[in-house]
């Protein structure tokens, strides 16, 4: 799953190291605890979420949701 929006696109720090725990953004940027929240709510499920500035402008987070094991025989 991608999210996207058209802003400024995450700071360098973030896309580096991903969201901390206790560093926020500048303040009204936006990035406080909720990127922190989502990375270990996509942990918990074995998820993978990552953090990309597109080409074009804005920020996008991509929720990698794997691929299903296969069935046992």
């Amino acid at each position: 799953m991608r999210v996207r929006d058209r802003g400024p696109g995450f700071p360098e720090h973030l896309l580096c190291g991903g969201p901390q725990r206790f560093r926020t953004g500048a303040a009204g940027t936006g990035l406080g605890r909720g990127l922190t929240i989502a990375v270990g709510q996509a942990g918990v499920i074995g998820a993978g979420l990552r953090f990309e500035n597109p080409e074009g402008g804005g920020a996008r987070a991509v929720l990698d949701l794997g691929t299903p094991p296969a069935p046992d025989p």
